[in-house]
């Protein structure tokens, strides 16, 4: 890759001191960019300049000219055709007089690389966007996506690489909150040109909460039970419904943060539910009482004295 980039920078410098110098600094010119293209395709080199002319030149990768032509500004077009037998690699477009110079490359492979099966999947409620497909060249290949909103400007822009089959997937949350049209374009190497689809996405804004209910207002408890407390925020459809919990007296009862309760002590606590957002409330009153103790009597044995009439009754009592 370094090397490329050398030999492409050096044959630039080359043609810069090739073209007549008749530019001011404030002069300008832009290339369009140029799809993947394979041998036998046309090739359109577009662009804009301030300058009354500009000399083209299109270089193969081994530095050999294969097209030079002078077009007229301030938009300028053409087209000309890769020959069936041209050479595979990077080709470079520059485009200028003097040092006002632009550049852009373009690859010559050897078959085009498609996309197919894509599939938009969009979940405005969750506020993602899923985008299937697979690309023809295979797993391993890295796979572009560029979104544009409805008014056309750029949304997201992603890179994923492909895996079995060549299958990819990107999911992403519109950036804009917009409700239209958005368009995607998916590039990859080999592409001639990018695959394009849309869909439609509706916004719909965050709905705030605006309250919070517990499903037990007070429960009794013996050390060491458990109880669990359910939390419904309100509405149902809001979109932050993430809450915290908390205990007013830990050495009494405790809870987590799935609203389980656990007695560890005498006395009585406060369970609280608190949203994150809006910070409502709800409580519980929780009282603990100990665990009674049973007294047990066992190893009770009964004897009779048949002789005296007297009767002997022996046991254990767990108390002590």
């Amino acid at each position: 890759m370094g090397k490329r980039l050398l030999s492409t920078l050096i044959i630039v410098a080359m043609v810069v001191m090739l073209l007549p110098v008749n530019a001011f600094a404030t002069q300008s010119v832009m290339l369009d960019e140029i799809a993947d293209k394979i041998p036998g395709d046309a090739v359109t080199i577009s662009g804009s300049t301030s300058l009354d002319e500009v000399v083209v030149y299109v270089l193969a990768p081994n530095g050999v000219h294969v097209y030079v032509k002078t077009l007229k500004g301030p938009q300028f077009t053409d087209t000309f055709t890769l020959l069936s037998d041209t050479p595979l690699g990077m080709y470079t477009v520059v485009a200028g007089q003097g040092s006002v110079v632009a550049t852009t490359t373009f690859a010559v492979v050897e078959s085009r690389v498609t996309f197919s099966d894509v599939t938009v999947n969009v979940d405005a409620a969750a506020r993602k966007v899923t985008v299937e497909g697979k690309i023809s060249s295979g797993s391993g290949k890295s796979v572009t996506m560029r979104v544009f909103d409805p008014d056309g400007d750029i949304d997201y822009v992603g890179q994923t690489v492909s895996v079995e089959d060549g299958k990819f997937t990107f999911v992403f949350t519109p950036y804009a909150e917009k409700t239209g049209t958005y368009t995607v374009k998916l590039g990859a190497e080999g592409v001639a040109e990018p695959y394009v689809t849309t869909f439609y996405y509706e916004y719909v804004g965050p709905v705030p909460v605006t309250g919070v209910s517990l499903d037990i207002k007070e429960a009794t408890l013996k050390i060491g039970q458990i109880l669990q407390l359910t939390a419904t925020v309100e509405p149902e459809n809001a979109t932050n419904k993430a809450v915290t919990w908390s205990s007013s007296n830990e050495q009494v009862a405790t809870v987590d943060q799935n609203g389980v309760v656990t007695a560890v002590g005498k006395g009585t606590a406060i369970i609280t539910v608190t949203t994150e957002d809006g910070g409502f409330t709800d409580t519980c009153i929780i009282t603990v009482e100990e665990v009674p103790t049973v007294v047990t009597i066992s190893d009770v044995t009964v004897k009779v004295d048949s002789q005296t009439g007297k009767v002997t009754v022996e046991g254990k009592v767990s108390s002590g």
